[in-house]
């Protein structure tokens, strides 16, 4: 049973890292939330904690509480966001940013989509659809979650919060998911229901659908950078051929993670700049050898 159980609040990261430091060398990594902490898991060493913090500003306040202790060793990996669009990803020795905006992008633009998707869809299936859309299953996300990224940019960059995308009812975060009436026929990609859809979501019925139309069609930006991989998932899940399997967005983003191979992983930056911390840090280790992945030893 955990302290919280007993009522009484767990040690912080860095608490725990001076303990287990004062035993070996041992690196924590902490990132934002439950789908970051099954996915680095099953790439960790069994001596790196991964700890889900809730959030962006709940790893980087422990990392910065972390430094005023030398024995106190921790690493975080989070989610680029609109930042890297922005040209304002913090730069420091404690942080690896995703690829992509996030990790479902950066997963979604790896082998791991048609992997997933030759587990859960008929290929023959797959390939009459895209033969019908003149484009790939990939290319017609893409499309439909950048129009909801320029949306989210936006917004933004406006700095008012016109339009809502997240809800806490009470005391859990509920993301937007109403992803079904943001499409047209065909799941053909529809930036005229995107923002019908989220102005009825944000009760915001003074804001003008014409003027937002007109607003996200610029500047131009890097589509990897700016589609949401929670958009990707939810728009993936109600794809006809996915949606008839009443698959939950946890569900989708679950199996996406677990498809995603290793070799897929090692030539990307985020991944790179794990190893290239390892090498600054002799003693401490993050990643799992390919041995060790390969004989499914299990994470923290």
């Amino acid at each position: 049973m955990s302290s919280k159980a007993w009522g009484v609040e767990p040690p912080s990261p860095t608490t725990e890292s001076k303990f287990f430091n004062a035993a070996r060398s041992t690196v924590t990594l902490l990132v934002e939330g439950r789908l970051d902490h099954r996915f680095w898991r099953m790439h960790c060493v069994r001596d790196c904690p991964v700890k889900p913090m809730g959030g962006r500003y709940a790893v980087l306040r422990e990392l910065d509480r972390a430094a005023a202790h030398e024995d106190a060793v921790l690493l975080g990996v989070l989610d680029a966001d609109l930042d890297r669009i922005e040209d304002r990803l913090v730069v420091r020795a404690d942080v690896v940013w995703t690829d992509a905006h996030d990790l479902e992008g950066t997963l979604i633009a790896l082998p791991a989509l048609a992997k997933l998707l030759s587990q859960l869809v008929d290929g023959d299936k797959l390939a009459k659809d895209e033969a019908r859309w003149g484009e790939s299953i990939l290319a017609r996300l893409i499309r439909h979650a950048v129009h909801m990224g320029r949306l989210r940019w936006l917004n933004q960059r406006e700095g008012v919060n016109m339009l809502t995308f997240k809800k806490q009812p009470k005391r859990e975060l509920v993301l937007f998911d109403r992803y079904e009436d943001c499409v047209d026929d065909d799941w053909s990609p529809s930036l005229a229901k995107i923002i019908s859809e989220l102005i009825n979501y944000s009760s915001a019925h003074h804001v003008s659908p014409k003027e937002l139309m007109d607003q996200c069609a610029v500047p131009e930006a890097d589509s990897a950078q700016l589609c949401n991989g929670h958009d990707l998932l939810g728009f993936l899940r109600v794809w006809p051929r996915i949606g008839k399997r009443t698959l939950s967005l946890d569900d989708l983003a679950d199996r996406l993670a677990v498809a995603c191979e290793r070799r897929w992983l090692t030539p990307t930056s985020m991944w790179r700049a794990i190893e290239a911390w390892e090498r600054a840090h002799p003693g401490f280790r993050v990643l799992k050898s390919e041995a060790e992945h390969d004989g499914f030893t299990t994470g923290s």
